[in-house]
């Protein structure tokens, strides 16, 4: 228990107790209502600091929980606690009266009653500290406990401006006045001191003078003796060397998106600071954004901090602003892929945004597939045969207006066929066939080839089997669409003919057939004189046998043919063979190609070409068909003879030499002029004249000669002079300089259907002069008004058709200039009414207008009718009514207003009156006038016309008021002033009743009867 020791008689006499405002309180560092972060654990709340707890001999104790519940080592073995008393009211109370704090950051602190003792358990840090500036009287706290391992023991102080917290420890190495080092097991004894100025001791007490003392084991050290004014003195364990080690951490702000700024702060770690105001501000396409708190987190997922909220700091932090920002307008874009017949379309290509207009989409290069199509590109239009898009390409689109591309198909080739029906006879030609694009057609060439039908005459052919005129002859061309097959019919006369046909069998151009008509016996043709042919082939004459290998007929013999008959006459054909001559250069390089021809028997004579080998260091002598001969037996120029069917070889003849050689080399090109060469002895040399003929290559322009086949600049002309050695070899490539294009491009700009490229080739310093196409790009809304180099220009520096000179090798891209469409909007404004007719909208280019025709509904205004329309909100005459018609240009908004006829204004309370004579009247009593636009009008009522209420009668009375549209109201009044009845009642007194002072008043149209009354007699007068 605690123990107060004090003289009852004397509140201020001291009797080994202590005084404190406030009963001692337990504070961990952990002790959070919600669990706090410390030291990389966390702390459950209400955690103490001590393992056990001991008497104090000579006074009570204060029992506290262990430490270990939080799962800190604490820095002692066990603790005690003197008791304590504290002076209030001039009366001195039990310590333990005091209202304990609820939590680590939040401790109660009575007005009069808020002086602290706090211990903390954190890992590396352990405090007793004494906190709170209402004290009263003087006073001690004593305290013992044994260390339970190696701390450093400092005392710390701070005064007011750096005063240590009540409810947290400040960091030990601040405001630092004496330490030393104590080891495991040492038992400790600490005294805290404090008085009050004599002065204060009845009320706050803002000048407390504080001292220290702790002892470990021996070693000793005391606070100074703190005047008046020092916040508090503090008793610390501490792992490291106060003084070591000390971190300090950064407090950053993020503003999150928003703009401005706010200080970041440093202090010590495991320090304490207070969050920050926020100085950022954010908005958005929906306005302006709230501030709403700070976070560890920019998601608003983390820890969340509320400006001047106390936050403990361990490591380098970031608090990220939370916004509360308004909805903001999103606007949709969507290019969609219709596959149109096929499949594997691609995906959608879909975004957003919050500022509307338009976004380039760039077509996938996914491609769909379709069973006998081939895949052309894309287009705006499913029935489009030729692509606008390609893969890659950019589609402008429009937001909340998603667009459609179609995939465009080709048909696959597909055969057309052509069918031959001997329609009865037999050895009708071969189909033919071809393979091409649908929708296109195929040529074909009937065959000279004819069916035979015994005692039948083939006419020709037909594509009805049943025709008897012939449609088509051999050679005739036939079209044929692709995928479709035609079947020709042979058409056959029925005859006794005698008919002598040929066929060029494998040839071409035989003889037309003959035919003769009889009844018995046989017809004498005689073989004509035409003959057929065969490439390769020689023709020998004619047989009955198509494989045969010797003729039986030629031209001019007889063959006779019964009546009835027909006989084929085939061409008997021998291949020709080759007479080859074969140039082997013998060594060297560069030998002729072979000589041929083909012939049947003989020979062939051939003339050597005039082309040589070459072989380094030695001199072509000629040809001969030896070999190792020494000597040529045929020149170039010369003639040899080889026999049909036989290959003669041609030796090059060499001798080792001292040849001086100009050869001449195209380089890419053709033509080069031909070689010089000359004998001589060695040592010498030979000047050459270089050749004047040029070369050529498609493409390129002739510069010179010179011996690098890489040079790009020539170093000998035509006509000049070059020396050669005899026995080397000087070659001359040709220079070339490369045409190079001249191009221009043309850019939609934003619409699309751009024409196509224009290119040419020429040599630079050179221009090309193109014509500008007729074909004119589109965009919906807009107007093409030509084309400019600039892709922002507004005025056109190009038109169709005109003329456009480019540089070869340089490139020119026209942009299509544009003109947008401006909208022409007529609305309608009720004026204070209510259901005006909606607004048009029409679309079209500056400069020119849209006639609109102002609809038949009409506005409502209750109280008001309505006049027609005018273009001043304040009009009172309308000029435009239904069905008239208004212009509006394109680009400007016509508003047109209803014009309303106003409501006058009403007066009541004007009812007819009756009055008495000798009442007050007030012509305006009970009186209002109201209009509907303008309100209380009763003070603009005038009044014509008077009442006198002095004399019976009847009055006219006129009110009238006029509102500020100049309506106004009259209403009339009838007051009827009537005079007064006045009479005395009977009075009794005497027997005979005495009548006295009566007045009988007769008013028009009435009448009245009094009785008298006596007590005798009674009396009715009329």
């Amino acid at each position: 228990m605690i123990m107060n020791q004090h003289d009852s008689t004397n509140p201020r006499t001291w009797k080994g107790g202590f005084g404190l405002k406030r009963k001692l309180t337990s504070i961990v560092g952990a002790m959070l209502a919600t669990a706090t972060l410390l030291g990389g654990m966390v702390l459950p709340a209400q955690a103490s600091m001590v393992d056990s707890v001991t008497t104090d001999p000579d006074a009570g104790i204060m029992p506290v929980a262990s430490c270990a519940d939080s799962g800190v080592t604490s820095p002692v073995t066990s603790i005690s606690v003197a008791a304590i008393d504290f002076w209030k009211g001039q009366t001195w109370q039990d310590a333990r009266s005091a209202p304990i704090p609820a939590s680590y950051s939040s401790p109660s602190v009575n007005s009069q009653n808020n002086v602290i003792i706090s211990m903390f358990c954190n890992n590396s840090r352990f405090a007793i500290n004494r906190g709170g500036d209402d004290w009263r009287g003087n006073g001690s706290a004593n305290l013992y406990f044994t260390l339970n391992d190696d701390y450093w023991i400092v005392l710390a102080a701070g005064d007011k401006s750096n005063s240590m917290p009540e409810d947290r420890p400040p960091y030990p190495p601040l405001g630092t006045t004496g330490k030393f080092k104590a080891t495991k097991g040492t038992s400790c004894f600490a005294t805290l001191l404090f008085d009050t100025k004599p002065s204060e001791q009845s009320g706050n007490a803002d000048d407390i003078r504080r001292q220290a003392t702790v002892s470990c084991g021996g070693t000793s050290i005391n606070s100074d003796n703190y005047g008046h004014n020092v916040a508090g003195v503090g008793l610390f364990f501490v792992k490291d060397n106060p003084g070591d080690n000390v971190q300090n951490v950064t407090l950053t702000y993020n503003g999150n998106g928003g703009t401005g700024s706010v200080p970041s702060q440093t202090v010590p770690q495991d320090s304490f600071l207070t969050v920050s105001q926020n100085g950022f501000s954010k908005s958005n396409a929906g306005g302006q954004c709230t501030f709403q708190a700070w976070n560890t987190s920019s998601s608003g997922t983390g820890t969340t901090y509320r400006p001047g909220q106390t936050m403990n700091i361990q490591s380098n932090t970031t608090l990220y602003a939370i916004w509360d920002c308004p909805a903001e307008t999103t606007y949709d874009y969507r290019l969609h892929y219709d596959a149109n017949g096929g499949s594997g379309a691609p995906a959608d290509w879909e975004t957003s945004n919050t500022t509307g207009g338009t976004m380039n989409a760039t077509v996938s290069a996914q491609k769909p597939t379709r069973n006998g199509y081939t895949f052309l590109g894309w287009s705006t239009s499913s029935t489009a045969t030729n692509a606008t898009y390609q893969a890659g390409s950019t589609v402008r689109v429009s937001a909340d207006q998603p667009v459609t591309l179609y995939a465009v198909w080709q048909q696959k080739e597909a055969n057309a066929g052509l069918v031959f029906n001997g329609n009865g006879g037999s050895g009708a030609p071969a189909a033919q066939s071809a393979a091409g694009q649908p929708g296109g057609t195929h040529t074909f060439t009937i065959p000279n080839g004819k069916p035979t039908w015994a005692k039948h005459v083939f006419k020709g052919w037909a594509e009805n089997r049943q025709a008897t005129t012939a449609d088509h002859q051999p050679g005739d061309t036939v079209n044929v669409a692709y995928g479709n097959t035609t079947t020709l019919y042979a058409v056959w006369e029925e005859n006794a003919n005698a008919n002598l046909q040929y066929d060029a069998n494998g040839g071409q151009g035989a003889p037309q057939g003959e035919s003769a008509t009889g009844t018995t016996g046989a017809k004498q043709f005689t073989v004509s004189n035409q003959q057929p042919t065969w490439a390769g082939h020689k023709f020998l004459g004619w047989a009955t046998d198509s494989n045969a290998t010797t003729p039986t007929y030629q031209a001019g013999d007889k063959v006779s043919v019964n009546y009835g008959d027909t006989i084929t006459l085939y061409a008997v054909w021998q291949e020709n063979k080759d007479a080859v001559v074969h140039f082997d250069p013998n060594g060297g390089t560069g030998a002729p190609g072979d000589l041929s021809e083909t012939g049947t028997t003989g020979n062939k004579e051939f003339t050597i070409p005039a082309q040589t080998p070459t072989w380094e260091g030695h001199k072509f002598l000629g040809w001969a068909e030896d070999p190792k001969a020494t000597k040529p037996t045929v020149q170039p120029g010369g003639k040899v003879t080889v026999n049909y069917g036989d290959t003669k070889t041609l030796y090059a003849v060499w001798v080792e030499n001292m040849d001086a050689t100009l050869n001449y080399d195209a380089n890419g090109g053709q033509d080069a002029p031909q070689a010089e060469s000359a004998t001589g002895t060695p040592g010498a040399s030979k000047e050459f004249t270089v050749s004047n003929t040029q070369p050529t290559r498609a493409g390129h322009k002739f510069l010179g000669w010179a011996e690098d086949p890489k040079a790009t600049t020539p170093t000998v002309q035509a006509g000049a002079k070059i020396t050669v050695n005899y026995g080397d070899t000087t070659t001359l490539y040709a220079v070339w300089q490369a045409d190079q294009p001249a191009t221009v491009k043309f850019d939609a700009n934003g619409g699309q259907n751009a024409p196509n490229a224009l290119t040419a080739n020429g040599q630079p310093g050179d221009a090309k002069e193109f014509t500008i196409p007729a074909q004119t790009p589109t965009w919906a809304g807009h107007k093409f008004l030509g084309w400019a180099e600039d892709p922002k220009a507004t005025t056109a520096t190009t038109q169709p058709s005109s003329k456009l000179s480019v540089d070869y090798g340089k490139t020119v891209t026209l942009y299509a200039v544009w003109s947008a469409d401006k909208d022409a909007v007529i609305q309608y404004d009720p004026n204070g009414g209510e259901n005006a007719p909606k607004g048009e909208t029409a679309a079209g280019q500056p400069g020119g207008g849209k006639e609109f025709t102002i609809p038949a509904q009409k506005p409502t205004y209750t109280g008001r009718v309505f006049l027609g329309w005018a273009e001043d909100p304040k009009a009172t005459t309308p000029s435009k009514q239904p069905g008239d018609k208004v212009t509006v240009n394109f680009g400007d908004t016509k508003t047109w207003y209803a014009v309303w006829q106003n409501t006058p204004p009403t007066i009541d309370g004007t009812d007819d009156k009756q009055i008495t004579v000798g009442d007050k009247f007030d012509p305006m009593e009970n009186v209002t006038g109201t209009d509907r636009e303008d309100g209380d009008v009763t003070g603009k009522i005038t009044v014509t016309g008077t009442v006198d209420p002095s004399k019976p009668g009847k009055y006219e009375l006129t009110y009238t008021v006029t509102d500020k549209a100049g309506n106004t109201t009259t209403e009339h009044r009838v007051v009827t002033v009537v005079p007064k009845v006045l009479a005395k009642m009977p009075q009794t007194g005497t027997t005979m009743g005495v009548l006295i002072g009566v007045a009988i008043v007769l008013i028009a149209g009435a009448s009245i009867t009094m009785t008298l009354v006596s007590r005798k007699r009674r009396h009715s007068v009329e």
